[in-house]
């Protein structure tokens, strides 16, 4: 474990490692600037990771019985024809689901197909609830 250089720090890392818990704090920082993705880049480290679009493969009436919040509804007999509108980064992370993850593992396998790197079949809507 990791003990930082000011004695606060090193108080809450101990109490950390002694209780095994969870401890959630609001800790201040000093002397820190966020850098957007270029400079991120430019200095050496990873650029974040982009956020996933998360695509119902069900029917629209399925789809209007519930659904995630922010998901996008391309059934996937459409979705080869839609999914370059909707991703055009093919390296943008898509997370797809369905009823029972059968339909959702057929977008992935064309997704795949069609040159994406980061899909995943996330199963059925009921068990992402």
């Amino acid at each position: 474990m990791k003990i930082f250089s000011h004695a606060g720090f090193r108080t809450l890392g101990a109490a950390l490692a002694v209780s095994g818990g969870l401890v959630l704090a609001a800790v201040p920082t000093v002397g820190v600037q966020a850098a957007d993705a270029a400079q991120a880049t430019q200095a050496g480290d990873v650029a974040p990771a982009a956020q996933p679009i998360w695509i119902d493969v069900r029917t629209p009436k399925e789809f209007d019985g519930g659904h995630l919040e922010g998901a996008h509804n391309v059934p996937v007999e459409q979705i080869a024809g839609q999914i370059s509108t909707l991703v055009p980064n093919k390296d943008t992370p898509v997370m797809l689901y369905c009823r029972s993850g059968r339909r959702a593992e057929q977008a992935r396998k064309l997704l795949l197909q069609q040159g994406y790197t980061h899909v995943e079949n996330k199963g059925g809507y009921a068990d992402l609830l």
